[in-house]
């Protein structure tokens, strides 16, 4: 599908936008047409939260149906539903009390706050030819006078060791000039939780907090949806639903928000068969792969997993989806790469990560995540909970097993451990006789805490039994989407501006799998019946599930400008010879083609369009 139809409109004069006019364009035309705009502006409008307006809300549930239908038809997942508040112990399971925190800095001169890969992003370092090689501007204390450094004589460092530079020698970063004074001097202050707290009841109440995530409502539902799938694997979970983060410095419109739409799916799959049957309908499909080594890999999805870059068959075949779902939506193939994640970026737990990256007027931005995060998240959850994560395998005829065990004894557990006895002995019971320390300890984890256990309260014991199956907890492989980046994205790849008949002309080249409105009809005049005709029409297009939009005000050549600025991909106009003919021109936006159609047969033309390759735009 053509992305810029206006290259193809021979009188027009295309008007090329550069990155900031694309960006302004966007969110111009956003604000104008009712597509999002910043929310509460009556009393000031509240940083990092937007309203979707009548179209945009209409464009958000198309990107949202179209998600949901992938997982749900074509790998037949579950989806749910689940409360966007949790419980304290929940996030303190999952390690975001501990660990969701953003480096904060600020400026010298007037206090504004940043994140400091903002600072730094911005202005401070580029990405070379190699995408992982950071050049960086630095300055030494500042006690003394501030120095520039070259780029190229700087250490080629990864951003965890800059920022570790940074926070701990109180040196600043040089290069960014606030916005609110034009300082280019900063200082960390402190690592500022991202998580927006709230509280549960009146009397006691207990606190809480807003997710940062819709995955730990998937996580903590794990028994009751294994259960569902008659307790096997593989399966998947889908869900849609809010996030919120507490940004230290939300910006860029819907880039960065501190409330977004989230669109998350985790596949429950068994540690050692991380391989997916409809691989093979996917491996064939070619894209843009960034290595973490640096490689850049023009390849199909197939020779990435056998070449071993891709680590398994199961995430190669969800960075597919992943890339899938967004290419239907209407983005072009050279605005989207795939960037594996730099050793240092990786949580400790995580096998493989891929980010799905899209071309924008801000740059390359992540709409995206594919992560094998291991066994983290349930173990985790197991441990905190004491709820059973595992999934049981029967073998087909009992077996006689040597188990080398360890055995707690709850007679000596209950004096030293109180309340926690019983479930400490469940940890020591669960533990492996590989995890004895060289002095016969052990230490095991229990209710969120840890526990050291002497070797007078537990025995090792090796035993013969039956065993008529075996446990294991799955792994996770979660593809993450950020639907209102995805929603800005699309935008941004179809606004395009020509100079029509010497005046500014903006064309939104939507796909029609994302156009809040397919179809426009219009009367050339709104009387002498051309109006009860255009009506008529517009309501068998309803009956048919179109949802038309009707317009009868101004010039037919201002109806078609504001349909082309909305993203509508078709107008049909009824005119004078209609009343005679019974026919109407039906105009395609990104060719400003002109069919002339009985009106029996219109209802039939845009089915058929819509069933193209393309969308039919």
């Amino acid at each position: 599908m053509a992305r810029a139809g206006a290259e193809r409109r021979a009188k027009d004069v295309l008007k090329p936008l550069t990155g900031a006019e694309r960006y302004a364009a966007v969110v111009d035309l956003a604000a104008r047409r009712g597509f999002f705009a910043p929310s509460a502006e009556i009393y000031g409008g509240l940083a990092g939260f937007f309203d979707y307006g009548p179209m945009g809300a209409l464009m958000l549930r198309k990107i949202q149906q179209a998600w949901l239908d992938y997982w749900t038809r074509n790998e037949g997942f579950f989806v749910v539903d689940t409360p966007t508040i949790g419980p304290e112990g929940v996030f303190r399971a999952s390690g975001h009390l501990e660990k969701f925190t953003d480096p904060e800095v600020e400026c010298r001169q007037c206090g504004e706050p940043y994140r400091l890969d903002q600072v730094m992003q911005d202005k401070v370092f580029v990405y070379p030819d190699r995408f992982d090689e950071l050049h960086y501007y630095l300055t030494v204390d500042f006690d003394k006078e501030p120095q520039y450094v070259e780029a190229a004589s700087v250490a080629k460092l990864n951003h965890r060791e800059i920022r570790k530079q940074i926070m701990g020698s109180g040196k600043a970063v040089i290069g960014f000039k606030c916005p609110k004074c034009g300082s280019v001097e900063y200082e960390f202050v402190r690592p500022a939780r991202l998580m927006l707290e709230t509280s549960i009841g009146t009397q006691r109440p207990l606190v809480a907090y807003l997710r940062p995530e819709t995955a730990q409502g998937i996580f903590w539902s794990f028994p009751a949806l294994l259960r569902h799938n008659r307790g096997r694997v593989p399966f998947g979970v889908a869900q849609l639903g809010l996030g919120y983060r507490n940004e230290i410095a939300p910006r860029n419109a819907l880039y960065r928000m501190r409330e977004f739409h989230m669109a998350e799916v985790e596949v429950f799959v068994h540690p050692e068969r991380k391989t997916w049957p409809r691989f093979k309908e996917v491996e064939a499909i070619e894209a843009t792969f960034l290595a973490k080594d640096g490689a850049i890999h023009l390849a199909t999805f197939g020779e990435m997993v056998r070449s071993g870059v891709v680590r398994s068959e199961a995430v190669g075949h969800f960075v597919a989806c992943a890339y899938e779902i967004v290419r239907s939506l209407g983005m072009p193939d050279e605005k989207m790469r795939l960037r594996q994640h730099m050793p240092d970026e990786m949580a400790h737990y995580a096998e493989d990560c891929w980010d799905l990256e899209l071309d924008t007027s801000l740059g390359w931005i992540e709409c995206a995540g594919i992560a094998d995060r291991g066994c983290y998240d349930l173990t985790r959850h197991q441990e905190y909970s004491g709820a059973d994560m595992s999934v049981f395998v029967p073998y087909d005829e009992p077996r006689t097993v040597e188990v080398d065990a360890l055995v707690p004894d709850f007679r000596a557990l209950g004096p030293r451990f109180k309340a926690e006895a019983a479930a400490v002995g469940e940890a020591v019971k669960a533990a492996s006789p590989s995890a004895l320390r060289a002095d016969g300890s052990l230490v095991v984890k229990a209710g969120g805490k840890e526990y050291t256990i002497e070797p007078a309260l537990f025995k090792r014991q090796k035993r013969t039994e039956k065993k008529t199956g075996d446990s294991f907890v799955p792994h996770v492989v979660e593809p993450s989407f950020g639907l209102d980046r995805i929603f800005f994205a699309l935008m941004d790849a179809a606004i395009s501006r020509v100079e029509k008949e010497d005046e500014p002309y903006t064309i939104l080249s939507l796909s029609p799998k994302v156009a809040p409105s397919l179809v426009c009809v219009f009367p050339l005049m709104p009387k002498d019946g051309l109006d009860d005709l255009a009506i008529k029409l517009s309501g068998e297009l309803t009956a048919a599930g179109l949802s038309p939009s009707y317009d009868d005000a101004g010039s037919i050549g201002k109806r078609y400008a504001r349909a082309d600025e909305a993203g509508v991909p078709w107008c049909i106009t009824v005119d004078y010879d209609s009343l005679k003919d019974k026919a109407a021109t039906l105009r395609h936006r990104d060719t400003q083609v002109q069919e002339r159609l009985p009106l029996t047969a219109i209802l039939a033309r845009l089915r058929e369009l819509l069933k193209s390759p393309s969308g039919g735009a």
